[in-house]
């Protein structure tokens, strides 16, 4: 697979997980609490994903791939906790806002462990997508520590999360690793629901919220996400994952009934226009990756 291809699998993913807020926010109209969310959420996306496997013949990864696949499971149910609870002390915008600082934690200990490369064109990509992303989701600030805290430990624990992962590069079929991940995060999700109490949907609208948000905002975007990183690298990975706030206010906009102001728009173009650079920029290079498969046709990742 080239880098563009990557790049455009990562971007892909964006979208699927840009579209979470808008299922949420008809779940819980329709009655649900956040821990039964978050179980449904996984647990189906969970099923999607182990019969997508088992179609392209499920072949458990070694002992090693096995464990980091846990690790980034249980990495992404205690995120998705830290997010959805630091929404109770702090606004949407604010806890969004913090989250993804991860990108700058992604560069900074990748760069450090020199786990990855950073040019010129991506550092000045990072810097005008963490301003987009100031102009786009800051607004009236109100501050809890509480929130704050959890906000970070969320972008902290999805930089983990995505820096784990790059240590799947030819170790299993992203495909597989996905639905090991997903089956870790609901079971993890699942003892909270079952422990706050189980709350489903009441009417059809709800579940077709659940089933949206299991499949486009979970399953597919999770694994596109895997396949594309194990290719472009966790630093191209997470600026091109920016992309995701924007799926989320453009979608609020048109559904929801939210305002969009200039400074949101232009920062929505200003995380668009850096995208597509890293885009394009990705398709111009050719990693060692792409050598070895040119070599290697019948690599799981082809």
């Amino acid at each position: 697979m080239s880098k563009l291809l990557g790049s455009i699998f990562v971007a892909a993913s964006a979208v699927g997980f840009g579209s979470m807020a808008l299922c949420a926010n008809i779940a819980y109209g329709d009655g649900m609490n956040t821990y039964s969310v978050l179980a449904l959420r996984f647990l189906i996306g969970a099923a999607v994903l182990g019969l997508f496997a088992l179609f392209r013949g499920f072949i458990l990864p070694g002992r090693t791939a096995l464990l980091v696949c846990m690790v980034m499971g249980i990495s992404y149910a205690t995120m998705a906790w830290s997010y959805f609870t630091a929404l109770h002390y702090i606004a949407s915008s604010t806890v969004a806002l913090i989250l993804y600082c991860y990108p700058l934690i992604v560069l900074a200990i990748a760069v450090s462990l020199n786990i990855d490369r950073i040019g010129t064109v991506g550092l000045v990509a990072t810097i005008v997508v963490i301003t987009g992303l100031g102009l786009l989701l800051w607004g009236d600030v109100e501050l809890d520590w509480r929130g704050v805290s959890l906000a970070f430990a969320a972008a902290a624990l999805y930089a983990l999360y995505i820096l784990i992962g790059t240590r799947l590069k030819n170790e299993t079929d992203p495909y597989i690793s996905s639905f090991i991940i997903t089956l870790i995060a609901g079971l993890a999700s699942g003892v909270g629901a079952l422990v706050h109490g189980v709350t489903l949907p009441a009417t059809h609208m709800g579940w077709e919220a659940i089933l949206c948000l299991a499949t486009i905002g979970t399953a597919i975007a999770i694994a596109a996400f895997i396949k594309g990183l194990t290719v472009i690298g966790p630093t191209l990975a997470a600026v091109l994952s920016t992309l995701e706030p924007v799926v989320t206010v453009l979608l609020a906009v048109s559904f929801l009934h939210e305002t969009l102001s200039g400074r949101g728009l232009v920062g929505a173009l200003l995380v668009l226009s850096a995208a597509g650079a890293l885009c394009i920029r990705s398709g111009n290079d050719a990693s060692p990756r792409d050598l070895c498969e040119r070599q290697n046709p019948n690599s799981i990742h082809g």
